[in-house]
């Protein structure tokens, strides 16, 4: 009886082959398996959408994202801690300004009377009493040293003047008369530094009084 044709077997064919025909099958043969690895989602994203790849952006004209966040500027509305004590500063002062106004008018005025220079200054006193210990209380909540020491030399100026006038007798005109005039002057820098403590806090600054419309010639 005639033998069948011997076939082969897979073991015999790999024996069969030289070393650069199995290395060129086995090329064959991992291209193959990349190319269907590919085809079949190993290129999509977690909702089966294609990712491109940080190079890829790139070489497109994109930019790739940051390694580490970068810390964010604080929103320019945030308070500063001492912009609650701040604004009773700011407070404080300003009615000292409204008092050297009103002195101000007081020795332009046609008559002056002491009494009124005494009145105006007593309050500036008490005024200015509260205003050390409230620009303190800002310093220890962290007001800048800077702002603090030019606000303090000023109310230190402004109460070195009433102190001396309060000192004098009621009857002794010319001791309020001085008194008024130098408080005016003393206080002069004092919308200057609530200006600078009011943009230190994030607080409006003061009001600008308003001009006097000249009166109309005749």
């Amino acid at each position: 009886m005639q033998q069948p044709p011997h076939r082969p077997t897979a073991g015999e064919t790999i024996r069969a082959m030289g070393p650069e025909t199995l290395a060129a099958a086995l090329s064959v043969v991992v291209v193959i398996a990349v190319v269907a690895f590919l085809g079949l989602g190993g290129g999509l994203g977690s909702a089966g959408t294609p990712t491109a790849s940080p190079t890829a952006s790139v070489a497109s004209g994109g930019s790739a994202a940051p390694a580490s966040p970068r810390p964010t500027a604080a929103p320019s509305g945030t308070r500063a801690p001492w912009t609650t004590a701040a604004d009773t500063v700011l407070a404080t002062d300003q009615r000292l300004l409204d008092i050297r106004a009103d002195l101000r008018d007081s020795l332009a005025a046609d008559t002056v009377r002491t009494s009124e220079l005494v009145r105006l200054l007593r309050n500036a006193n008490t005024l200015l009493l509260a205003a050390g210990d409230q620009t303190r209380a800002a310093a220890d909540a962290g007001l800048p040293a800077a702002i603090v020491r030019d606000l303090e030399a000023v109310h230190d100026a402004c109460l070195d003047v009433v102190s001396v006038a309060m000192d004098a007798s009621i009857q002794n005109d010319a001791a309020f008369r001085d008194g008024a005039a130098e408080f005016i002057e003393a206080a002069t820098p004092l919308r200057t530094y609530m200006t600078r403590l009011a943009d230190a806090s994030g607080l409006p600054p003061p009001a600008v009084p308003a001009t006097p419309a000249p009166s109309p010639s005749g």
